[in-house]
């Protein structure tokens, strides 16, 4: 459902075995046209079997993703859907309820960040707890401001630390988007 739009920066291998239950061969198609409408990268493989492992696509998945490099510095990060749980955040941005984004929630919600001119960074639904940065992604020569409903609640220096990268590689063991700083934001 809604939730496929979160995969706009996402690409997707997705394996159908065709004489698998028809409700699912019949919702996987579905979501594989909300996967092309969010305008992820999508490549779709409609197998013989039914709900099987397919050990041949497993070395075609891989090559076809590896072709895809990840983009962890997206300037624009957002999720909607009901309530979901997350692994501590999403790109760079990390939720400041432990990875509940819209926890407790009983209606669809969209959070997002968004990165915008002159170092502005824009909160928009459920706030993030921090922010980690990079000059991949904004100029950490200048001064930082967040804003959320038009109120700035973080403007300032961000240095640079490498407190924020090894806590970040010894939290998450990722080596390949270590951010080099963070500004945790006001509840």
């Amino acid at each position: 459902g809604r939730r496929l739009d979160n995969a706009w920066n996402l690409p997707v291998y997705h394996v159908i075995g065709l004489k698998d239950n028809p409700f699912f061969v019949e919702t996987a198609r579905k979501n594989n046209t909300r996967l092309k409408e969010a305008g992820c990268p999508l490549q779709v493989v409609e197998k013989k079997g039914g709900h099987d492992v397919y050990p041949d696509e497993c070395t075609s998945s891989l090559d076809w993703l590896v072709a895809r490099p990840r983009r962890f510095w997206v300037k624009d990060v957002h999720w909607s859907g009901e309530d979901a749980r997350t692994e501590g955040g999403f790109y760079w941005v990390e939720t400041g309820d432990g990875g509940y984004v819209g926890s407790g929630r009983s209606r669809a919600f969209l959070w997002r960040v968004a990165v915008q001119e002159g170092n502005r960074i824009l909160v928009e639904g459920d706030d993030p707890g921090t922010l980690h940065l990079r000059d991949e992604l904004l100029d950490l020569d200048k001064p930082v401001t967040v804003v959320r409903d038009e109120e700035e609640i973080f403007a300032g220096p961000v240095m640079r630390t490498l407190r924020a990268c090894l806590e970040w590689v010894e939290r998450t063991g990722d080596f390949s988007a270590v951010p080099t700083a963070r500004v945790k934001l006001p509840e």
